[in-house]
């Protein structure tokens, strides 16, 4: 292969490992028991509550009765002190806040939180201050929504319309209920429930079912909005490759979020049939799905009334409900790690909610293939390792002749110097000769790229794959204790950029100008700097690769045939 075209191909892999560091495709808590939580409001049993007109001042008027009687209106809850009452359904404990509804503080029970990774770098730079902790202090259950979270509200007219107040009517080890009424008159229940169920695979799946209804209380028919809202206090990202919680929305069959919440300071209304809204970072995700063929829209906002950085996402219904009439809707909850299988086996539809990036369609089969290893090894590490050997062994030839091509181009340059010196004053003479210097030794000028493109986007579908994907989140191999955190004793970047230079040695240099060959020799330090900040899983496969590769250089450098007496005369 020509060296500037190597070293093209070299830039552009280097840029876009690059991008993907720089513009990644992504919590204290205490110990629980695992029992289920008693339902209680302020300590004492939830019980329905006295209603008092709405703290907005607007009345609801008595819709009559079909038998021409007019039935109670109903009565706003009155303004309070936010009570709270704990439940537990599907493992999650949920605090359910009588503002609006919402869930505040939901808990993975069964979910640790991230490692809080120190890496001896940083420990270094603090000058070796206080015990060295790799991995942090042993984490609680994954907390997901902060204690000011307002997920799960139900509400209606304006997005920035004040939040209800609800009375908690029932909580306990199977359902939570509450009810209120908006300033538009409407009153509205919301019943979250833990259904199990069989799943796609027959092993029982607990899902939240969430059943919300809309009763028109008033004399005349509402005509305004109705909608189911997901909010939190979303925080910036803190470096490049940290990726900060997000609202999303799958809407018109595409997915649609929002990195820049600055973007989103005020209402957005999105185009099209909305099917599920949530907030996920790389790891979790809270989502909530409409009913199939609900008539639904999605919007990103502030917190109605909230301080800064609070925002998220709802779903909009906009059909009239008459008076007296009630309008109702289904829903789906899910909170948890952000697995493929777990979210594609609680809706279909939710297998949208992870991206593989632009190399999906090579993607996904790559990670099923990943994920066969596995149930057959039982360990991520060694899958990544068979996954890597298969693929070297199906590119194999293709790869032989890249390197075999590389090596033979690299034998002849001293007669292309000699050509280029002959022929300076004649490039049509020049072009010839070099043409014919080809055929003479049976070199392919292009026989040492076109063998690189053709398995690149297969390598670049793999590493999207270990990189977007949560399977190896908090998976121990050998040393490591997660291998979708970055490797904190630094062992598996070091390692990559002495390999990088090894095969350095390996790669013919011959005919490269000097700023070529200084800007290659630099790169794996660049490399090396983006390694040390991404998951060591994606290291280790990374590594694994290059050290297939400098095997299967080294055995070519020493099989090399063709023009072989100019190579040796070359290394003399």
């Amino acid at each position: 292969m020509d060296k500037r075209t190597l070293l093209a191909i070299l830039l552009s892999l280097a840029i876009w490992y690059g991008w993907f560091a720089l513009f990644p495709p992504p919590k204290p808590a205490l110990g629980l028991d695992g029992t289920p939580v008693a339902a209680q409001v302020d300590g004492k049993p939830a019980a329905n509550a006295a209603a008092a007109p709405s703290p907005t001042g607007a009345t609801p008027v008595a819709a009559p009765a079909p038998d021409g009687t007019v039935a109670p209106a109903a009565v706003p809850v009155p303004v309070a002190a936010e009570k709270t009452a704990k439940v537990t359904l599907c493992g999650t404990q949920m605090d359910v806040s009588s503002r609006g509804g919402a869930l505040r503080s939901v808990t993975l029970k069964d979910l640790r939180a991230k490692y809080q990774v120190q890496t001896l770098w940083s420990w270094a730079v603090t000058g070796f201050s206080g015990a060295y902790k790799p991995y942090g202090d042993p984490p609680g259950p994954e907390v997901l929504l902060s204690p000011v979270a307002r997920a799960l509200v139900v509400g209606s007219g304006p997005l920035d319309s004040a939040l209800p107040e609800v009375e908690i009517v029932q909580v306990d080890d199977a359902t939570a209920t509450t009810r209120g009424v908006t300033a538009d008159g409407l009153e509205i229940t919301r019943t979250l429930t833990g259904v199990t169920a069989p799943g796609p695979d027959g092993k029982p799946l607990c899902r939240i079912q969430v059943d919300v209804s809309w009763r028109n209380a008033g004399a005349v028919p509402y005509t305004g909005e109705r909608w189911v809202s997901l909010h939190d206090k979303l925080r910036e990202a803190s470096t490049s490759y940290d990726v900060a919680m997000r609202p999303v929305a799958w809407v018109a069959g595409e997915m649609q979020s929002r990195d820049d919440l600055t973007a989103i300071a005020t209402t957005e209304r999105v185009p099209g049939a909305a099917e599920w809204i949530g907030l996920a970072d790389h790891t979790f995700g809270s989502y909530v799905l409409a009913a199939p063929g609900a008539k639904a829209t999605a919007a990103f906002s502030p917190i109605p009334g909230g301080g800064a950085d609070e925002y998220g996402a709802s779903l909009v219904f906009a059909e009239p409900i008459a008076s007296g009439a009630t309008a109702t809707e289904k829903f789906l909850l899910f909170v948890g790690l952000r697995s493929t299988d777990a979210l594609a086996a609680y809706d279909p539809r939710l297998e949208n909610a992870v991206s593989l990036g632009f190399f999906s369609a090579l993607a996904w089969p790559l990670l099923k293939l990943l994920k066969y290893f596995y149930s057959q090894i039982g360990s991520w590490g060694w899958s990544i390792v068979a996954m890597t050997f298969l693929m070297k062994m199906i590119f194999y030839p293709l790869q032989q002749k890249g390197f075999t091509s590389a090596q033979a181009m690299a034998a002849i340059q001293p007669d292309l110097a000699v050509l280029k010196e002959k022929h300076k004053d004649n490039p049509n003479e020049l072009n010839a000769a070099t043409m014919k210097l080809f055929a003479d030794n049976g070199v392919n000028p292009l026989g040492g790229c076109l063998p690189m493109l053709v398995q690149m986007p297969v390598w670049f579908a793999f590493y999207a794959a270990l990189m977007s994907s949560v399977e190896l989140y908090q998976q121990p191999f050998l040393y490591l204790k997660d291998m979708s955190a970055v490797d904190p004793y630094m062992a598996l970047p070091l390692l990559m950029v002495g390999g990088m230079m090894i095969q350095q040695q390996l790669t013919p240099t011959t005919g490269m100008d000097p700023a070529q060959a200084r800007m290659m020799q630099l790169m794996p330090l660049f490399m090396g700097f983006l390694f040390f900040n991404f998951p060591s899983g994606l290291v280790f496969y990374s590594l694994v690769n290059m050290s297939l590769s400098i095997l299967q250089q080294w055995y070519i450098k020493r099989t090399f045939k063709g023009v072989q007496a100019k190579a040796a005369a070359l290394e003399a």
